[in-house]
Order: structure tokens, then sequence, then C-alpha cells
């Protein structure tokens, strides 16, 4: 609301425009007081019917104007909500689809999507309807300036009563959004609850958490209750003090009015006038409160949603190789995460050429994951350098060098959607034919084979629907989807029957015979008989690097 209010009062013409039409919708807004107390002192008193007639029409003619103004307002604030309120939702979600990968690290899932859900309450409540409010709160005036000239005893009792009001309000709302708040808390934890027992049923039922959840839900349940109707119970009382208010201010106009009209110092028709016009001032104020909690309620959604979106993205710019060989020349490069003391890894140096392969092994949570991803530009080297044919990696344009890596991640994950979904996402002009030719290449044409919708079977919950050995061929079958000179297989083998590492295998030579540079993370004995060059990042901090001499 302050942003939207700073942003037309920025473009001068705009803001004049709608602080005029404010000013007129509000100034026409009297014609009923008028009416009312024209009719009362002049027809009622003479009985002209034809003074009556023109009385209406002309009222009338001042509300149809009234509404055309207020029409015309709501247009102009449209605009300036639609130059102020940046699409929230899409500038969250773009923070998740082009950050740097690394900087998501320490960021749990849950935030993020929190982060997502909040960007559209930014929209709920900078409306142009909202704005519009806003901007009817000082014109309130108006008619506390028309009850003036009719009384200023009877203003000065109206002025009094509605700062009373809204004063006595704002701590009722205040303690409304602390409630508020605290509904929030326990809404995510319960979101946060059903999520991990959606995603993992077996293990809650084997170890026991069973019960211990049912009581925290339980326990969170009854909470929520009570929160629920508190939040109720507040808003409940703001709403009953506003139609309160209004009779009780109508009171106290026309119990000192009636004793002017007695005396002879007010007529009856300015009584009813001034009523009219105390109510019609009381209303706008009575939106401050609420005006107040959706703002701060936003106010705190903008800035997480801005701070979210102010993690560094990936660059859009760098170099394009008019061709690429498939070497790799590392110097020097280690790594650290930001939140460790220790570094995965340090001084790794090595040359690839075109057609080597390189098999990096090592313990479980040694680094081998982290340096696939060093390769694939998600992460950054924290010391040295990664040079793809004598151009540091940090430079090159990421979208173009990822179709020419074959990537496989060790955890393979899909979009919620079908087969062809997942392949035509990452290469627009893929067949049908073609996607079913690379499921054949890595043993999976019976997925689409056996199945009357083809490659529009689904895939569900990041491709869980299927096996750990599954989703890794499926996964290499879109790694393979550009071909590119670099192929990065992250445990090409883990999670697979016999069969499926036969397949894989058989990629890998096929690959291997037609001069692509292959870099597997594998214990696999295999893979690693074939190797070029050993990575063993089980020596820490600096790798042992065996170089394998072939015939």
């Amino acid at each position: 609301m302050r942003s939207s209010i700073i942003n037309f009062f920025s473009t001068p013409v705009l803001a004049v425009e709608l602080l005029a039409t404010s000013l007129a919708a509000n100034v026409l807004a009297l014609s009923t007081s008028v009416f009312v107390i024209i009719v009362l002192n002049r027809y009622v008193a003479f009985g002209v019917d034809g003074t009556l007639l023109t009385i209406a029409i002309g009222t009338l003619i001042a509300l149809l104007f009234e509404y055309v103004f207020r029409r015309v307002r709501f247009n102009l604030a449209a605009q300036v909500i639609s130059r102020t309120v940046a699409d929230y939702s899409t500038k969250a979600f773009t923070a998740v689809a082009f950050g740097r990968e690394g900087e998501f690290e320490s960021v749990p899932p849950r935030t993020v999507r929190d982060v997502i859900r909040a960007s559209d309450d930014v929209h709920k409540f900078y409306t142009a309807p909202t704005l519009c409010s806003a901007l009817d709160i000082p014109f309130a005036a108006v008619f506390l300036l028309a009850i003036f000239f009719l009384d200023p005893t009877l203003c000065a009792i109206a002025t009094a009563f509605i700062i009373g009001v809204t004063v006595f309000c704002y701590f009722l709302w205040w303690g409304s959004i602390t409630k508020k708040a605290e509904l929030d808390r326990l809404n995510r934890r319960s979101s946060a609850m059903i999520e991990s027992s959606l995603s993992a049923p077996e293990t809650i039922r084997f170890f026991g958490y069973a019960v211990a959840i049912r009581d925290s839900w339980r326990q969170n349940a009854q909470a929520l209750r009570t929160a629920a109707t508190k939040v109720m119970d507040s808003g409940s009382r703001i709403q009953t003090l506003g139609r309160l208010a209004g009779g009780v201010l109508t009171v106290l106009i026309v119990s000192v009015g009636a004793q002017e009209v007695v005396y002879g110092d007010l007529s009856i028709g300015a009584l009813i006038g001034v009523n009219i016009l105390a109510v019609r001032a009381l209303g706008p104020i009575m939106q401050v409160g609420q005006l107040l909690q959706g703002y701060k309620e936003t106010r705190d959604k903008i800035r997480a949603v801005d701070t979210f979106s102010k993690l560094p993205s990936e660059a859009v710019s760098g170099v394009e190789l008019t061709k690429y060989s498939g070497s790799l020349r590392i110097r020097d490069v280690g790594f650290r995460y930001a939140d460790s003391a220790a570094s995965v890894f340090e001084s790794v140096n090595l040359d690839l050429s075109g057609g080597q392969v390189l098999v990096v092994t090592g313990p479980n949570g040694s680094g081998k994951t982290t340096l696939a991803r060093l390769f694939t530009g998600a992460l950054e080297p924290t010391t040295g350098n990664i040079i793809v044919d004598g151009v540091n990696l940090s430079q090159i344009q990421l979208s173009w060098w990822r179709k020419k890596v074959m990537y496989l991640p060790q955890e393979p994950r899909f979009l919620d959607g079908s087969i062809r979904d997942n392949f035509s996402y990452y290469k627009s002009d893929i067949s049908d034919g073609d996607i079913k030719n690379l499921l054949e290449r890595v043993g999976l044409g019976h997925l689409v084979a056996q199945t009357s919708v083809g490659v529009d079977r689904k895939l569900h919950a990041a491709g869980s629907n299927l096996s750990l050995g599954m989703r890794r061929r499926l996964a290499l079958a879109r790694a393979l989807t550009y071909g590119g000179p670099l192929a990065i297989f992250d445990e090409p083998t883990e999670g697979m029957d016999a069969d499926g590492k036969k397949h894989v295998y058989n990629v890998l030579n096929k690959l291997a015979s037609g001069n692509t540079t292959i870099i597997c993370c594998s214990h696999d004995a295999d893979i690693i008989r074939g190797a070029h060059h050993v990575i063993d990042l089980g020596m820490r901090p600096v790798p042992r690097i065996s170089t394998v001499a072939k015939n």
C-alpha cells in the first residue's frame, strides 16, 4: 500500500488524476445528505412538488457522477497497482528456476514452497480496491468539514468520537495480528506433518513414529482450533465494534443535536443530515485497522520474497565455443561449502583429453557428487579453475554448456507429467520416435510399449512411482538426448540389477568408442577398469590421482 502510494506520486499526472477523482467522488457523496436537509427544511415546510422533483433529479445525477468517478478512479488505481506490484509469484519462482544451485543448499524445500505461496498472497492484498479504500480515508475529512459548516459543536463531537474509536480499534487489530501469526505458525506445522506422513509412510510405520506423530497432530490440531477461534473472535469483535460505533455515534449526534433543535439553533433536516455525514465519515476510518493488518502481513511476505529473489542467479551470458573437443583441464581445484570450516577437497589437478574416461571414487560423503556438479557448472570452485578448450568454465554460457554435457545426477528426479513432457521440456523438437529410441538404448522400451498411453505415461512425485533402477535408466536416456561430447554420470549403476547394469555398460562402451569424454562417479569395478584416470577422494584433503596406461 505504501509503495503503491509512493509509486503514483512518482507519476504526477496519474497522481493528480487519482486524487482529483477521489475528491470528486467524495464530494458528490455529500449529495444524499444535502438532499435530506433540503427536503426536510424546504419541501416539508412548503410542499412544492416541483421543488422536490428538481432536488431528487439533481441528487440522482450527482449519484450517477459519483459512480462514474469511482469507476474512473478504480481504473487509475489498477494502473498504479500494475506499475507498482511486480509479479511476485513469478519473481519467487524465477529465483528457484534460475538461481545458482549452490545458493539453495541451506534453504529447506518447505521454506521455498512457503515463499512461493507467500508471493501469491501479495497480490491478494495489493489490489485496486485496497488502494481505493486507502485513498478514501483522508477524504473522510470532507464529511467532517461539511458537518463543521452545519454545526461546529456536532463536528467536534464526531471528530473526537472517530479518533477515539480509531485508537481503540488499532489495539484490537494489533492483537489480531499477533493471533494471526500464531495461527500461521500452527498451519505451517500441520503442513510439515502432512508432508512427512505422505513422503515417508513406510518409515513412519516400521520405526513406530505413527503414535508420536498422531499425538503431535492431535495436540497441534487442538492448538490450531484454539488459535483459529481467537482470530475469528478478534475479527468478530472488530466487526461488532464497527456496527456498535455507528450506533453510538448516532445516539451522540442526535442527543446533542436534538437539544439544539429544541432551542432553535439547528433544523431537523440539518440534524439528520449531520448524522448521515458523521456515519459516512466513520466508514472509511473503520477500514484503517483492516488495511494495517493486511499491510503488516503482506509487508513481511514481500520482504521474504525480495530476500529470496536476491539470491544469486545463474549468468545468462557467456562464451559459446564454435566447437568443443570434450577436453577438460582441472587446475588446483578445491571446494568448501559456505557453512563448513573444512574443504571437501583441495588441489585437484588433471588434464582430461577428449575421448578419455575419468572415474571418481571415494566413500560416501567424500565429495564425488560435488565434483561432478563443479563440472556441470552448478557449483563454482572455491579455489582453482576448470578450463574448457582454453576457456574458464565460469565464463562459458551455461545454457550452451549443458547441451554439450550428458549428465546423470546421483538422485534422478523428474517433473510431474508425462515421459514426453520430461524430454520435450529439455529438447522442444524431440519426436516420440526419438524418445522411444532413447528408451530402447537403456533397456526401457517396455516402459512405453506395454502401455496404451505410450510416452504419455505419467510420472508422479519426481518419478517415485518407478523403482530407483528404472529412474536411473530413464534419467540416463534423458541425458543422451543431445549427445554431447562430454558425459558426466554420477553413480550410473547404483540400485540396478544385472540387466540394468548391462544396458548402462553398453551405453558407456558405445560412448567411449565414439570418442566421448566420460566422467563417472562410481564404485563399480567394471567401470573403474575402463578408466584412463582415477581420482580417489578418500584421500583428504588432497585426493590421489592415478593414470592408467592403455595399450
